[in-house]
């Protein structure tokens, strides 16, 4: 990877396509101090894993100095406001992921949005859904856990990273196509919404696979 420039404010890219290096600020040697690499939710996460490995290489194969921080909550405004009031020289970097597409629509009052009040820099990962169930259900398919939540409406859990991530709403769009309801189960931390999954707490998540 070759040294680049960042100027002003940037966040990293995750599932969404395109480089662009905004040109209203003079290029300047980079980096020279140490670059903060802000994650918006937690660790164990795909934005988090893909951060500390986007974090690393530039670390081996570049020599920078990184820092990687997790500051979730909010719908990602902490972590957003965070890197939007340091200085726009482009060494606090965000990590952008899905649920901060939502949040100006859910939170309109927030005053930030990632469209906007960010430069991008460069997409890190490509993210894709898919419905997980726990091994406990006896289902095989997507027609049996539709006829399994039919026959127990609203018995059944399934759980996401919170309200209004894009597990969260992907999981009431798959109800309402479905002609289902399942009792939805928001978590703070997706790491944990999993380990339930697999203990059988939950019942079923859409959950999201990031290639690097």
């Amino acid at each position: 990877m070759s040294k680049s420039y960042l100027p002003r404010r940037t966040f990293l890219l995750g599932s969404l396509a395109g480089l662009l290096l905004p040109g209203k600020v003079a290029a300047q040697p980079y980096p020279s101090n140490l670059i903060r690499i802000v994650v918006p939710i937690g660790a164990g996460t795909p934005p988090d894993i893909i951060s500390r490995m986007v974090a690393d290489g530039l670390a081996a194969n570049e020599g920078w100095r990184l820092v990687v921080e997790n500051r979730p909550g909010a719908l990602q405004t902490i972590a957003m406001n965070d890197v939007s009031g340091r200085p726009a020289d482009g060494y606090t970097l965000l990590t952008m992921s899905l649920p901060m597409t939502v949040t100006p629509s859910l939170l309109p009052k927030a005053e930030i949005r990632p469209d906007v009040d960010f430069d991008p820099v460069i997409k890190i990962s490509k993210s894709y859904t898919v419905l997980v169930t726990t091994p406990s259900l006896p289902v095989n398919s997507l027609s049996d856990l539709v006829a399994l939540l039919k026959s127990k409406p609203g018995k059944l859990n399934f759980s996401s990273a919170g309200f209004g991530t894009p597990s969260h709403l992907i999981g009431e769009m798959f109800a309402l196509q479905a002609g289902v309801h399942a009792t939805h189960v928001p978590y703070q931390q997706f790491p944990q919404a999993i380990a339930d999954l697999i203990s059988g707490n939950v019942q079923h998540v859409c959950h999201h696979a990031s290639r690097y």
